[in-house]
């Protein structure tokens, strides 16, 4: 026996209710939001007191700067994407008058508004006058000029008008804004959407005043997740020779020479120089990136024709007295070894591009034979150069042995990137006779170059390797 089912047919009622279904879910949960947003906004007086008090008196001057710094975003964000809308919606309505839609200021004034949703309001609006002119139109040119009027005007404002106005108003990354768009559209619908900005913008302020929230700030906010000399580091550290050269041309397109080297380069070194003394990084390894580093400073140092001033110091050479003889403005001498000939190349080149002439002893000769070559310069200023933390003892003995040969000279020691309130490894270098102690190779080049005279600039040899030095043992 055969069985078939039938279904009987549905009532208007039935069919009704099929038909709306679907939407019920979204529209229950912007009903839902609307009703909580709107209620926020009417007791938000109370629910700032009640927050208030949650964090605690001892807290009240950080609670204030964040609410007013979330105030200040989200004020701003809104600001401009009104203006943002009203522009976008102009061009539309009378774009759409000359192509011939009907209502045109009606479907413009649409655009606008609806283009307050996220990503997908541009594009409802813009289904409108594309069906009316499939509608009214005989052939395909008005509805082709009617989709090519809002690609080009959405891409331009993209592209051109965002980021003008909003520029840095939200104080969040690009990437944060589609991540929380995806987020808060899950989680509350086409409203989430509408709220994703301002409610994000929230939550990266929170991030930046509350130390326990910190890392809402590093994932949503628009701050450099790492700074320049830990990227150029671990730059290094992947062999990516190009993005390194690529890292260290932009910052010196933004700061001076003498910058970029206390800025970006020496703090590399000192990192690969606190591993290898950690045990984390192979001797070999090391080697190989203070190599690259090396070739990389003998690129940015180099002596431009013509050249006289000094960006970092704005200092002339024709404002300092020029003198006939050849003396040099400093002789350089690593501590201990390949990365204080490195650091010591940094300052050299420096001095080059001030116009000051200056000597770099290889870090590979012992401590008798370094003695022996110095006196057979004409110099009367010496600079003794230390990558902390390695060889400071190192830069003690050096510095006494020299005193010992040369009693009238005067000695600089170079503590390079060594923190400003750090004292300690400096004080060390009180028991020695030496006149002065920097940390910035920049602030030593400027104490050199007002101390000697300025002769043509040489060029400086870069160390081609970074042999053993047998200084040590002699040590």
């Amino acid at each position: 026996m055969y069985v078939s089912v039938v279904s009987t047919s549905r009532n208007s009622f039935e069919t009704l209710s099929h038909l709306i279904a679907p939407f019920l879910a979204p529209l229950g949960t912007a009903a839902l939001v609307i009703v909580f947003v709107v209620f926020m906004l009417l007791g938000r007086e109370d629910l700032r007191d009640r927050l208030i008090h949650l964090i605690g008196r001892g807290h009240l001057q950080t609670t204030t700067q964040a609410m007013d710094d979330a105030a200040t975003r989200v004020s701003k964000y809104l600001l401009a994407q009104l203006m943002v809308n009203a522009i976008y919606g102009v061009p539309i309505g009378v774009g759409l008058y000359f192509i011939g839609i009907p209502n045109a200021i009606l479907w413009g004034l649409l655009a606008a508004v609806l283009r307050f949703i996220p990503y997908l309001g541009a594009w409802i609006a813009s289904g409108f006058p594309i069906a009316l002119s499939l509608a009214v139109s005989p052939g395909w040119t008005m509805p082709a000029m009617t989709v090519g009027l809002f690609i080009v005007v959405e891409l331009l404002t993209n592209n051109v008008l965002e980021p003008w106005l909003y520029g840095h108003s939200t104080g969040i990354s690009p990437v944060a804004v589609i991540i929380a768009a995806a987020f808060w559209t899950w989680l509350w619908g086409m409203i989430g959407l509408l709220l994703a900005t301002p409610l994000t913008v929230c939550l990266a302020v929170v991030g930046k005043h509350l130390p326990a929230l910190a890392f809402f700030d590093v994932l949503l906010g628009d701050k450099p997740p790492i700074a320049p000399e830990d990227r150029f580091y671990q730059r290094l550290l992947a062999d990516d020779e190009d993005e390194v050269t690529e890292i260290a041309e932009e910052y010196l397109t933004k700061k001076s020479l003498g910058e970029t080297y206390d800025n970006l380069v020496i703090p590399a070194v000192r990192l690969a120089d606190e591993d290898y003394h950690r045990g984390v990084l192979p001797e070999q390894r090391r080697q190989e990136l203070l190599a690259q580093v090396n070739s990389l400073v003998g690129e940015l140092g180099e002596v431009l024709p013509g050249v006289t001033t000094d960006e970092a110091t704005g200092q002339d050479k024709a404002a300092v007295v020029e003198k006939t003889d050849a003396q040099l403005a400093a002789v350089v001498l690593p501590a201990c070894d390949f990365a204080d000939e490195l650091t010591g190349l940094m300052l050299t080149k420096l001095l080059a591009n001030m116009g000051a002439a200056s000597k770099l002893m290889p870090s590979n000769l012992l401590a008798s034979e370094t003695m022996e070559e110095i006196a057979k310069l004409d110099a009367r200023q010496f600079c003794i150069s230390v990558t902390p933390p390695g060889a400071t003892r190192h830069a003690i003995y050096l510095t006494k042995r020299l005193r010992e040969r040369f009693p009238d000279a005067r000695i600089l020691v170079g503590l390079w990137g060594e923190p400003e309130g750090e004292q300690k490894r400096a004080k060390r270098f009180n028991r020695v006779a030496i006149d002065g102690v920097f940390t910035s190779i920049q602030e030593m080049a400027k104490q050199l170059l007002a101390t000697a005279p300025v002769v043509a600039a040489e060029p400086v040899a870069a160390p081609t390797s970074a042999p053993p030095n047998p200084a040590i043992a002699a040590v």
